[in-house]
C-alpha cells in the first residue's frame, strides 16, 4: 500500500474589477506621494542654487582681489589672466562638489566624474596647455620683447605681439607669422636686436678684370660714409674665393 501526501495547489482568488482597486484613495495616495517628491526635488533645487549663487559671488571676490595683487606685481596680462582663470576654474570645481554633496549625490561617483572629466579636458587641450606653459616660460625669461627682431619656431621676423599662447611676427616681406609658444620655448632662439649690434656679411662679385686692390679702397670708401655702418667695430672686406 503506498502512501500518498497531500499536494496544495495554487488557489486563484477574483481581484474583482479594476474600478475596485483604484480607488479615491489610491488616487489621493499617488498624488500625495507625487507632490512630496516634487516637493523635495524643489528643496534640492533651491539648495543647490543657493550654493552656486554664493560660490559665484566669493569667487568673484576673490579673483578681484588676485587681479588687484597680480595687477600691484606688475605681472604680465596674459600671465595674470591665466593665473586667475586658473584659480577660477578650481574654485568653481570645489563649489560644485560641496553643491552635489549637498543634495546627496554620492561623492566617490562626483569624484570619480570630475577626475574623468579633466582627464578628457587635458588631453584634448594638451597642445593648448603646451603653448600655455611656453607663454608662461617666455614672459617669465623675457628672450625677446615686442619690436624686437627674432627667428624662432622656423621663422624669422618683427615681434608684433606676444600673447599667452602664441606670438605674432611680422616677416621680412610684410607676411604676418604666428608662432606657438611651445615652439618658441623649446627650440632654439635668435634674438637679433638685444645686443643692439648686428654683423651683415655681404658677398659682392667682382669682374675678373677688376684690381681687387682697387675694388677693396672703393668699398672701404662706400661702408665709411655709409650712415649705418658702423666705426667700431670697424668693417672687414676680405677676399674670399676666386673663381
Amino acid at each position: 500500500m503506498n502512501d500518498t501526501a497531500p499536494v496544495a495547489a495554487p488557489v486563484m482568488e477574483p481581484v474583482g474589477e479594476l474600478s475596485d482597486v483604484i480607488t479615491k484613495e489610491f488616487w489621493s495616495e499617488q498624488a500625495t506621494v507625487l507632490f512630496s517628491s516634487l516637493a523635495d526635488a524643489a528643496l534640492t533645487a533651491a539648495k543647490a542654487a543657493v550654493v552656486l549663487i554664493i560660490a559665484w559671488i566669493v569667487i568673484k571676490i576673490i579673483c578681484w582681489i588676485l587681479g588687484r595683487a597680480l595687477d600691484r606685481s606688475k605681472v604680465e596680462e596674459p600671465a595674470r589672466g591665466f593665473v586667475v582663470s586658473t584659480v577660477k576654474s578650481f574654485l568653481w570645481i570645489i563649489a560644485v562638489l560641496q553643491m552635489l554633496e549637498l543634495v546627496d549625490v554620492p561623492m566617490l561617483s562626483a569624484t570619480a566624474l570630475t577626475t574623468a572629466l579633466a582627464f578628457a579636458v587635458g588631453i584634448a587641450l594638451g597642445d593648448m596647455a603646451t603653448n600655455t606653459l611656453g607663454g608662461l616660460v617666455l614672459m617669465s625669461y623675457k628672450p625677446f620683447k615686442v619690436g624686437e627682431v627674432i627667428t624662432g619656431g622656423g621663422v624669422t621676423g618683427k615681434v608684433a605681439e606676444i600673447l599667452l599662447d602664441r606670438t605674432i611676427l611680422m616677416t621680412p616681406d610684410n607676411r604676418r607669422a604666428i608662432v606657438p609658444n611651445g615652439k618658441l620655448a623649446s627650440d632654439s632662439l635668435v634674438n637679433f636686436t638685444r645686443s643692439g649690434k648686428r654683423r651683415v656679411d655681404m658677398v659682392i662679385g667682382v669682374g675678373y678684370d677688376v684690381n681687387l686692390s682697387d675694388a677693396k679702397r672703393v668699398l672701404e670708401k662706400v661702408c665709411k660714409h655709409h650712415k649705418l655702418v658702423l666705426k667700431d667695430p670697424k668693417p672687414t672686406i676680405e677676399v674670399t674665393e676666386l673663381g
